[in-house]
């Protein structure tokens, strides 16, 4: 095995999205820890003692970190690579923000703190005289901005930015006006204080969450608790989005380009292509190779029991990609236009018992018109090749639905769940959620030549 080779297959299929959205968890769950260790031995060092404030920050951090758990499970290698769930577990039984989250719940009195005087509300007059520190800040922002900002705007942008410093400016002077000083820029840390007081149960519940969110996507991620239908449809989605990549297509054509360049017949290149990807499938995971033929479930029992490592599983699913690219490449066109038509049509036909009234003698037809329309057929050939999606586009089939049920009531008063229940796939769980947000979705792939070969394929109706 050419190492160097595989090395760059694995770096070809690798979502650097997954990798990326790992790390950032990691890193910033490591830096709110950190920090909430920080703001406790302050405490107890006595340089500092906080009345929460601080803590506000951390929790903005744990915040960045659901954000990136919740974007990792949309995608669907998150689901496949073992080092994903192995590095979110040892953060379940993480209690080391725990203590501080704990002494949220008190009020700033029963801790027993000390009130201390706020400089920032309470200047000390007697050193400084504070309408000098007023100007001096006044000075100091008007020149940050000459010299600093307004080089770099055009006239609309410097016009803003003065309406803005006659605002901000404005705040200096408020701090003349007693009745105001607590809305004042002297008032700003009593502010954020009172803003941690009166959320001191919302911060508490949101670093709390830690714990139930972490263990809830561990639970979600971890593949040996699926069907196993489920896995094999995990599977099969990071297959298409690998077929859909940029890298892939970059990847792809300049394959096609070595194969050209080889000489002799393309068609015998294309054959000893497809026999060594058989044969790499068959010496390196026969026993998964030959369940992924059998069927869904047989596969995605056999991924489950095998347990492959990152660089494994993604040497499958490099391999099972270009065994489905070789297919669609070496297929006839007239082959692959009759295999759609045929496909695709006994698809529509799951949906024939919810047909209107009006359109149900003539169901077949209207559907045989519209499958081979010049148009519509090439959409629904627009495709990648699969086992699953059996050679034609699903999608494409859902919006042609929509289009008919919106603009026709072609099935009556069936509502886009009812449509995706019956299309579904039976391997794949929640294929019907997915088939039924492909009809309810507004936006569409057809254009206005499918409209009207739509139109002319209901003329008789």
């Amino acid at each position: 095995m050419n190492d160097d080779k595989e090395r760059r297959n694995i770096d070809l299929v690798a979502d650097c999205d997954v990798r990326q959205l790992l790390d950032l968890v990691t890193k910033n769950w490591e830096v709110a820890k950190s920090r909430m260790a920080q703001i406790a031995q302050e405490r107890e060092d006595g340089i500092n003692i906080d009345n929460g404030v601080e803590v506000m920050a951390v929790y903005a951090r744990m915040e960045r970190v659901y954000e990136y758990l919740y974007r990792l499970l949309h995608l669907p290698q998150a689901y496949l690579l073992p080092s994903v769930i192995n590095g979110l577990r040892p953060f379940v039984g993480d209690t080391s923000v725990d203590a501080e989250i704990m002494r949220l719940t008190c009020s700033p009195t029963e801790i027993n703190e000390e009130e201390k005087p706020d400089f920032l509300t309470t200047p000390p007059k007697y050193l400084i005289d504070p309408s000098y520190i007023r100007q001096i800040g006044k000075d100091m922002l008007t020149d940050l901005t000459a010299n600093h900002i307004i080089g770099y705007l055009d006239s609309d942008g410097k016009r803003n930015v003065m309406k803005s410093m006659d605002d901000i400016l404005a705040i200096f002077d408020e701090d003349d006006k007693p009745e105001q000083r607590e809305d004042s820029f002297l008032g700003l840390g009593k502010k954020l204080a009172e803003v941690v007081n009166d959320n001191r149960r919302q911060l508490v519940v949101g670093l709390m969450f830690q714990h139930v969110i972490i263990e809830f996507v561990c639970k979600l991620i971890d593949m040996q608790s699926f069907d196993d239908a489920d896995v094999a449809s995990v599977f099969e989605r990071a297959k298409q989005q690998l077929l859909e990549s940029d890298g892939w297509r970059e990847y792809w054509a300049n394959h096609k380009q070595h194969l050209e360049r080889k000489g002799g017949s393309l068609d015998e290149q294309w054959k000893k292509d497809a026999e060594e990807v058989e044969e790499w499938l068959q010496d390196m995971h026969g026993y998964i190779y030959n369940r992924w033929n059998e069927s869904p479930e047989a596969f995605g029992q056999a991924l489950k029991r095998e347990q492959l490592d990152d660089d494994t599983m993604l040497l499958l699913l490099f391999y099972l990609a270009k065994k489905d690219a070789i297919a669609r490449e070496t297929e006839k066109p007239d082959e692959r236009r009759e295999k759609m038509a045929e496909n695709a049509f006994e698809a529509a036909m799951k949906l024939r018992e919810l047909a209107a009234e009006r359109y149900y003698n003539d169901y077949e037809a209207v559907w045989q018109r519209i499958i081979m329309s010049e148009n519509i057929s090439e959409l629904l050939m627009d495709c990648n090749s699969s086992k699953y999606n059996n050679g034609f586009s699903m999608m494409c089939l859902c919006k042609i639905v929509s289009h008919l049920q919106s603009e026709y009531k072609f099935y009556g008063s069936h509502s886009s769940e009812d449509l995706g229940k019956v299309l579904s796939d039976k391997y794949a769980k929640k294929s019907h959620e997915t088939f039924s947000s492909y009809i309810k979705k507004k936006e569409t792939m057809l254009n206005d030549l499918c409209f009207k070969e739509i139109e002319e394929a209901l003329k008789n109706n």
